[in-house]
């Protein structure tokens, strides 16, 4: 993306101007932006594509501007317009399109009443020729034994007629039959009813818990982030007591990673990790990061603390203690 028009200047152009003026290499600009040099010379050259994307050119567009002492406001108007020209020459004619507005009439609420009614009388006729049906072409059918008890009008014997289980339940008991149901003249002994066997209900699974690691997950590309994705980077830092870690991923600022509150256990999941946020696993804090080109990692201490890129373990320098530890591939040797 480069091109002028007439005294513009695009924000490449007044970054290699203004670095050149105050004699610095790409590499200074390096060291004092904390910007990989292959960033920079894509940024010098308008070259925007080659970056992570909008939000990370105007990141590193406002901190050159503060080391070189240009005015942001101007750089950043100017990577507008120049945003604005590519824009106008990429633009495609647009249409416009007829809307046509549907009226939906109301439910006929009294159509739908009668329609409603019709189909009430039609299921009772149904009802009542399916009871006919079943009393056999007529008969009367019993009333249940438990309305005729209540009513106290029908007779004793009237009881014992209605379904089989209430009728063998509500016999009278004759003269001289005990009530287990043997006679006392040595006579035939009453059937026994013996209950129903219970059924086996099925198993109710238990809700699926998540799967918790008992060692340290790798920390390797193929690690899954809360997201649901996968980073070209992944960083781990593991340490056997809680330890201040600040980490900056692609550019970003540092950010302070989530301590375990004290007292509390934080198991770390096989997958799902939230990056940033310090789990807890065999007594030892663990975290983890993923990025695409690099990381700053700064900590408050060194001892008992193990650092991984992609699985590999890095050496953590004496230096790294209390300031901004740059960590890149080539730093793990990938």
């Amino acid at each position: 993306m480069t091109g002028t028009s007439g005294g513009f200047q695009t924000p490449g152009q007044m970054l290699r101007r203004a670095r050149e003026a105050r004699g610095l290499s790409v590499a200074d600009m390096a060291l004092q932006t904390k910007i990989p040099p292959r960033q920079l010379a894509s940024l010098e050259a308008d070259d925007y594509g080659c970056l992570s994307g909008d939000l990370y050119v105007r990141s590193f567009l406002r901190t050159c501007a503060e080391k070189l002492g240009l005015s942001a406001h101007e750089l950043m108007a100017a990577y507008e317009h120049l945003n604005a020209e590519a824009a106008g020459d990429d633009a495609e004619p647009t249409w416009e399109t007829e809307t046509e507005v549907v009226r939906v009439r109301g439910l006929p609420w009294r159509t739908m009443g009668r329609v409603g009614a019709v189909v009430v009388v039609v299921l009772l006729a149904v009802l009542v020729v399916s009871r006919i049906a079943r009393r056999g072409g007529g008969v009367p059918e019993s009333p249940p034994v438990a309305a005729a008890v209540i009513d106290g009008d029908a007779p004793a014997d009237e009881a014992s007629r209605g379904d089989e289980g209430v009728a063998a339940a509500a016999l009278p008991v004759t003269e001289g039959e005990r009530d287990d149901g043997r006679a006392d003249d040595g006579g035939a002994v009453a059937a026994d009813h013996e209950p129903a066997p219970a059924r086996d209900l099925p198993d109710v699974p238990e809700s699926a818990a998540p799967e918790i690691a008992v060692e340290p997950p790798v920390g390797d590309p193929a690690l899954i982030f809360a997201d649901g994705r996968r980073r070209a980077l992944v960083l781990r830092v593991l340490s056997d007591a809680p330890v201040t870690i600040a980490v900056a991923v692609d550019g970003t600022t540092l950010q302070p990673a989530a301590a375990v509150p004290a007292g509390a256990d934080r198991p770390v999941p096989v997958s799902g990790i939230v990056p940033g946020r310090v789990y807890t696993v065999g007594g030892r804090h663990v975290a983890y990061w993923g990025g695409d080109d690099y990381f700053y990692l700064k900590l408050d201490s060194v001892a008992g603390v193990t650092v991984t890129l992609n699985g590999r373990a890095v050496a953590v320098p004496a230096s790294a203690v209390g300031r901004e530890w740059e960590l890149t591939a080539a730093t793990a040797g990938l």
